[in-house]
């Protein structure tokens, strides 16, 4: 009996300590919860590493001195952001706010330009495929180097090379900084292809053809190697 007893006092204080642990953890989770306020923007500053002026930064980015915000996570805020990232110039972006002083709230919009392109070296190839390559990829000096335009480069490349029978083609797309006088943010760009080996159909043979003679299929003997060359590539 007195065990019985001593179980059921020792089930109910773990039961009392784990809704007083339950408790805690919903006050605290309360206490952290990030309270929003509306405020009104007293200023709006620009940092970072970029080419364009502040005002133009500003004025792009649909905020204004005067206007209601709420902070943080504010419509407002969220929809200056988008714009910016949509318009493909920038590298990084942030909105914060630096100060607040009663009602006010100072702003900050701090991003990096994305780099243009300097000078392309392309090697692997014959110096005759170059002007091609860079005009196929458009990798003309001045264009925006994003992390898409490296990636669809690499990839064009490699698929460029294995229609032509050269399976194990591997392309590699580095960027280097530019450091002169010029102001904007420049990279060059190095374009290292490497085809491998060219893989070819050195002859077919045709069974159970049937009523069709092979000098008839042989006629479509390419066809069939370039169908043959594309399927080993799914292996």
């Amino acid at each position: 009996m007195n065990s019985f007893i001593d179980k059921a006092f020792r089930y109910r204080n773990t039961l009392l300590c784990f809704s007083l642990l339950l408790s805690s953890f919903v006050i605290f989770s309360q206490e952290i919860k990030l309270k929003t306020s509306t405020f009104t923007i007293a200023d709006i500053n620009v940092s970072g590493d970029t080419s364009y002026g502040a005002e133009t930064i500003v004025t792009y980015s649909g905020l204004k001195k005067g206007e209601a915000v709420i902070i943080p996570g504010g419509v407002k805020i969220s929809a200056a952001i988008k714009k910016l990232w949509d318009s493909n110039l920038f590298s990084s972006i942030e909105v914060f706010a630096t100060k607040t002083e009663g009602s006010n709230v100072y702003l900050e919009i701090a991003l990096n330009d994305l780099p243009e392109l300097k000078d392309v070296k392309i090697v692997g190839v014959k110096k005759g495929k170059i002007k091609e390559i860079i005009k196929e990829n458009n990798l003309n000096s001045g264009v925006k180097v994003t992390e898409n335009l490296i990636t669809t480069t690499k990839n064009y490349l490699e698929n460029k090379y294995r229609k032509l029978g050269f399976l194990n083609a591997k392309t590699t797309v580095t960027t280097s900084k530019v450091v002169d006088s010029v102001k904007k943010s420049r990279v060059d760009m190095l374009v290292r292809i490497d085809k491998g080996q060219k893989i070819k159909v050195r002859n077919i043979t045709f069974n159970g053809t049937g009523k069709l003679s092979a000098k008839k299929l042989r006629k479509n003997e390419k066809y069939e190697a370039e169908k043959c060359i594309k399927n080993l590539k799914t292996f």
